[in-house]
């Protein structure tokens, strides 16, 4: 889902590693150019590897910069 900075502190959730989005995250198109990560898909598909934030992935073909990860769902 495609987000824009400063929702998530809108909706008082923190990331529980990294941080939230920033405006420089985002192309001049709008397209953004870094990712929030679910705290379910970080878990599964990533190990709950810490060191990820900050590095490269590539999700629905696109690369992005790991910039946070999300709490969990309760």
């Amino acid at each position: 889902m495609a987000v824009t900075a400063g929702m998530f502190e809108m909706l008082g959730v923190s990331p529980v590693l990294g941080r939230d989005f920033v405006s420089g995250d985002f192309s001049h198109g709008g397209e953004p150019q870094a990712v929030l990560l679910g705290n379910g898909l970080w878990r599964r598909d990533f190990r709950a590897d810490p060191s990820l934030v900050g590095q490269t992935v590539v999700l629905d073909g696109i690369a992005r910069v790991v910039v946070g990860v999300l709490p969990a769902l309760d």
